[in-house]
């Protein structure tokens, strides 16, 4: 078989776009391949990506592809130990999640033909836009729970302080600072933030322990929690009063 360059696969993939009805023309605006077809006296555009290799680079191209173009698909040589590969399952799984298409051109017959490995679907920007816009509360949620800042940049080697384990440290301390079991409502009474009865009923950390029905004391974890994080509960304890 002769050696496959990426203008190898355009006549196949051109005439893949026509048999959907599809007007084309290659390399528009950066484009490799376009075709356009009417639906319901809608212009819809799908691009067709070209490369021999398929690699990180190509599929990136086809994400920005999708902020102007209707449907994206990739387009690569059908090579069947590649297809068969873990790694080539990951590969369609991510492009699945990014509604990429995948296109295969098999070159072992007399006509080289195109497979539709993956079908092209239409990117939601409102739905990305609403799940982004989630994200973003939920980032300015932590932030403006935050008592302190007693995190490290870009650390990964330690335990983040969280919002939530602020709260339980501060919880923490006050039970500390009692060296008794204490109900919810004298633990708020104190101090503790407005969510203690949630944070003590979910005890993530297992640094609460109840005693009875709404009264709680510290576990020896708890006890170590609060001499390990004893300069972070001086701060908390210090802007206590913003919870």
């Amino acid at each position: 078989m002769d050696k496959i360059y990426e203008t190898s696969l355009s006549d196949p993939c051109k005439a893949w776009l026509k048999s959907k009805g599809c007007a084309v023309s290659a390399e528009v605006k950066s484009v490799d391949l376009l075709g356009i077809y009417t639906r319901e006296e809608e212009e819809i555009s799908i691009a067709i990506e070209l490369k021999v290799k398929l690699n990180l680079e190509l599929i990136l191209q086809a994400v920005e592809r999708q902020k102007i173009v209707d449907y994206v698909y990739i387009a690569v040589p059908h090579e069947y130990k590649v297809l068969e590969s873990p790694r080539f399952k990951k590969i369609k799984l991510l492009l699945r999640r990014l509604n990429v298409g995948l296109l295969t051109v098999n070159f072992r017959s007399i006509a080289p033909y195109v497979t539709e490995i993956i079908e092209a679907k239409p990117y939601d920007f409102e739905k990305s836009r609403r799940l982004a816009d989630k994200k973003k509360q939920a980032l300015l949620k932590e932030f403006h729970s935050r008592i302190t800042d007693s995190n490290d940049g870009g650390a990964t080697k330690r335990k983040l302080m969280t919002a939530y384990r602020e709260q339980s440290l501060l919880i923490a301390h006050y039970l500390s600072q009692e060296q008794a079991p204490m109900t919810i409502k004298a633990l708020k009474a104190v101090g503790a933030p407005a969510k203690a009865g949630v944070i003590l009923r979910n005890n993530h950390y297992e640094w609460f322990e109840r005693v009875s029905t709404g009264c709680y004391r510290l576990t020896e974890s708890g006890t170590e929690a609060v001499e390990t994080y004893e300069d972070i509960i001086l701060k908390i304890v210090g802007f206590s009063e913003d919870l």
